[in-house]
C-alpha cells in the first residue's frame, strides 16, 4: 500500500513536501512514523488508491519539485 524513499543526505522531506504542494502533489513525510529516532529524509507515498495514470502524473509533479528544490 506504501511505498518508502528517502531525500538524499541533507533534504529534508518536510521541507520537499511544501515545493510539492506547489505541484500540486502530496506524500507523508516519514517523521510522523517515527516514535525515536527521527529520520527526516524519509518520505511515505501511497500507490493503494490512485490509479496507474495519477501515480505517473504525481511521479512527473514530484520530479518538477525536485528540480526546485
Amino acid at each position: 500500500m506504501f511505498v518508502w524513499a528517502r531525500l538524499k543526505a541533507g533534504g529534508d522531506a518536510s521541507d520537499y513536501l511544501r515545493v510539492c504542494i506547489e505541484q500540486n502533489v502530496m506524500f507523508v513525510p516519514g517523521v510522523a512514523f517515527y516514535k525515536d529516532g527521527v529520520d527526516t529524509a524519509a518520505l511515505r507515498l501511497s500507490f493503494a488508491a490512485p490509479g496507474v495514470a495519477d501515480i505517473e502524473t504525481g511521479v512527473g509533479r514530484m520530479k518538477r519539485a525536485l528540480e526546485k528544490f
